[in-house]
């Protein structure tokens, strides 16, 4: 047994090598080593110089970008506002076009209707003139048949009284014939007494009065018969003459019937064409009054769309005084952002190069992967903003059609209005859905302030937790725990970069979304001290 112990121990002296030669390779490992260190960090170096070459690039495109964008905003906007104002100016000088057409076709129609007036009653004035002197005519023929048949008539009565006047003069000569008969009649009774024959005498008287008193008969009744005839004449002549005044009287009777028939009907034709004129006027005060009220109208609408478009302008202003302001503060994130991710970069490749092993760097890749995804989701977002901006910019900026003459420029200007207020309700649809979109946003955001501040109390009672199992311990596991002292710095050291790293992650992506996202000022700013804070304590954490 003894001689095979000191065989196995001769054959071990001489495996083991000496002391010298394990220095000799500790130091040539150490050598290669460092060689390797400086290696890596000289690439790593060149690799940051490089990063910040290229950042410094993308900044400085971007600065350029972001000028050239913000130049050309500036000149969209100012050809808009230009556009606006020269519609705006368009529109006023058809207005007034438009109202002074209208005041000509109204003084046109006054006009008109004051000619188509005179017409008429020129018309109505000749009409009487002709009809005056028709009857003036009518009236003197028939006045010339009336004087010539009393002329007829007095000729008449001139002859019956020549008549009357010749029986007149016989009746005194009959007179005068009776007289002398009579005188003779006295003669022969004075003879008679003086021939003194009383018989004879009364024979003689008898015979004379007889005589006289049978022609004085006979001349009666040859009067009474010249009389007769001439009453039964005369009384023939006044019938015919009554005849002819009863015809003539019902003839005037007839033309004045007829004249008061058509007295009437020109004045049912007179009151005709007053109610047709008071119509005409009537219509042209309607027609006065709608077209007043279509420009009242018609200004009252021009005067909402220039309210409504000085308000979406303020809008505009507003929100590019926001964007302005978002921008700014994005840049600021940005660069702040920036520099952590370098500092990050930097410590993660040296951590990765010096201390990390194969499964903590897939899960550093996992964490960078994750960021990215968050990044491009963040920058998803920024694009839905833009996009949404640029699309309320557009809603501004919608022109004003121009306006048409006559009716069918009214109609086409009342469907113009009617679409451009259901475009207006539809935008108005779509930005609430976006301020729906934005609110969820805000959930979203306060549900990743929540975690951020679970995740927070986590690693601090996580640390808190690795400080005391740290400190306590057992004395019977004296070498163990040596071994674990100098492991566990390390991976201590690993964990908090790991934490760091994510948090930070969490931290630049939250900081990221919150500039992009449309939330106001109080909010943006609380969120950016908490982000401070929480980024303060992990990175005094990290240097304990």
């Amino acid at each position: 047994m003894d001689t095979s112990e000191e065989a196995t121990d001769k054959a071990n002296g001489s495996r083991r090598p000496s002391a010298e030669e394990q220095l000799r390779d500790l130091q040539e490992k150490t050598n290669l080593w460092k060689q390797s260190v400086a290696q890596q960090l000289s690439e790593a170096t060149k690799k940051n110089k490089q990063l910040r070459d290229e950042l410094k690039q993308v900044n400085a495109n971007h600065g350029s970008e972001m000028g050239a964008l913000r130049v050309q905003l500036e000149k969209e906007f100012r050809e808009r506002t230009s556009l606006k104002d020269e519609e705006l100016q368009n529109v006023q000088t058809q207005l007034m076009e438009l109202r002074k057409e209208k005041r000509s076709m109204v003084e046109q129609h006054e006009r008109d209707l004051e000619q188509a007036i005179a017409r008429v009653r020129e018309t109505c004035a000749v009409e009487h003139t002709m009809r005056t002197d028709a009857e003036t005519q009518q009236h003197e023929a028939e006045l010339h048949k009336l004087r010539d048949a009393m002329e007829l008539k007095e000729k008449e009565l001139a002859l019956s009284e020549h008549e009357v006047c010749v029986m007149k003069t016989r009746l005194e000569r009959l007179a005068e014939q009776y007289r002398e008969l009579s005188a003779l009649m006295t003669q022969n009774t004075t003879q008679l007494e003086s021939g003194g024959d009383a018989a004879n005498k009364e024979k003689v008287l008898e015979n004379a009065l007889k005589a006289s008193d049978a022609a004085h008969q006979q001349q009666l009744e040859t009067v009474r018969s010249e009389m007769s005839n001439l009453e039964e004449r005369h009384a023939a002549k006044l019938r015919e003459m009554q005849r002819a005044h009863e015809l003539e009287q019902q003839r005037c009777m007839n033309e004045v019937y007829q004249r008061e028939e058509q007295l009437a009907t020109l004045q049912t034709l007179l009151h005709q064409a007053q109610h047709e004129a008071e119509a005409a006027q009537r219509r042209i005060s309607n027609v006065r009054l709608e077209r007043e009220q279509m420009e009242q109208q018609l200004t009252e609408r021009v005067a909402g769309l220039s309210r409504e478009l000085a308000s979406r302008m303020e809008y505009a202003q507003q929100l590019a005084a926001e964007v302005n302001s978002l921008q700014r503060e994005l840049g600021r994130q940005e660069g702040l952002v920036r520099s952590l991710e370098e500092e990050a970069n930097m410590r993660e490749e040296a951590f990765q190069t010096l201390l990390l092993s194969e499964e903590n760097r897939a899960l550093v890749m996992g964490l960078q992967e994750a960021l990215q995804k968050s990044r491009d989701d963040a920058e998803a977002w920024a694009r839905k903003y833009e996009e949404a901006v640029q699309q309320t910019k557009s809603t501004c900026a919608v022109p004003i059609g121009y306006p048409c003459d006559g009716n069918d420029g009214d109609e086409r200007k009342f469907r113009e209005l009617a679409q451009r207020e259901k475009a207006l309700e539809e935008e108005n649809l779509r930005l609430q859905t976006k301020a729906k979109l934005l609110r969820a946003m805000e959930l979203r955001l306060e549900e990743l302030k929540r975690s951020m501040a679970s995740q927070a109390s986590t690693i601090l009672e996580h640390h808190n937790s690795g400080n005391r199992g740290s400190r306590m311990g057992d004395s019977r596991y004296g070498e163990e725990r040596k071994g674990s002292r100098s492991a566990s710095p390390l991976r201590r050291m690993q964990l908090m970069w790991n934490q760091h790293s994510s948090v930070s992650g969490r931290l630049s992506r939250c900081s990221f979304e919150l500039s992009r996202c449309r939330l106001p000022q109080c909010m943006l700013l609380f969120a950016f001290c908490v982000a401070l804070l929480l980024i303060i304590f992990v990175v005094r954490s990290f240097s304990l």
